[in-house]
């Protein structure tokens, strides 16, 4: 089963909503936090992906470098004064 076949089964997702769902992913050598899953092969996963400096950017995956994907809910986001950073998430 691939990531966007467990988002509809296990949370429910129809396919157009599967690109709305944001969620962070841990390779063994990166991070992709607040993320949008775009496509899925058998051996692939593009997504969009948040930068450091808050922009957009689109990668291609090796699936079989995944260590784990985690959706993002709007109460895991803090959005912080104009003093402090931007937004973190937990």
């Amino acid at each position: 089963m691939g990531y966007r076949e467990a988002l509809k089964r296990g949370m429910g997702y129809k396919e157009s909503e599967i690109n709305e769902a944001c969620v962070n992913i841990l390779t063994e050598t990166d991070e992709y936090p607040l993320s949008f899953i775009e496509f899925e092969t058998r051996d692939f996963l593009g997504i969009k992906t948040t930068r450091e400096d808050f922009t957009e950017g689109f990668v291609v995956l090796n699936k079989k470098y995944i260590v784990s994907i985690s959706i993002v809910y709007q109460n895991d986001i803090i959005i912080k004064t104009d003093e402090e950073e931007n937004v973190s998430y937990r």
